[in-house]
Formats: C-alpha cells, sequence, structure tokens
C-alpha cells in the first residue's frame, strides 16, 4: 500500500506553500491544469487552486 501523504502546491513567487488535500501519488495533469491523487481506493482530480 502506498504511504498517505499531504498533497501541497507551492508558489515560488509569493513563496507561499498551500496544503490541497491528503492522498498519495499526486501527479500533473500533462498541460499542468490539473492534479490527480489517490486516497482511500479512490481517484481525485482537482485543479492547484484545490477546487475541483
Amino acid at each position: 500500500m502506498d504511504k498517505v501523504i499531504k498533497v501541497y502546491i507551492y508558489a515560488i513567487s509569493s513563496d507561499v506553500e498551500t496544503e490541497l488535500a491528503t492522498g498519495y501519488n499526486p501527479k500533473w495533469s500533462p498541460d499542468g491544469a490539473l492534479i490527480a491523487y489517490g486516497y482511500a481506493r479512490d481517484l481525485y482530480i482537482i485543479k492547484p487552486d484545490g477546487t475541483g
């Protein structure tokens, strides 16, 4: 089983780190518009601002 982690995004320009979710294996979509991650046998897809 994969280790559950916090999913964060970091804005270099403002030096701000924001927690988006709890899950595992977060991956960016090829176009950078979405982040996919797993949690409790489900797949979630969110926007980098945490909505989705």
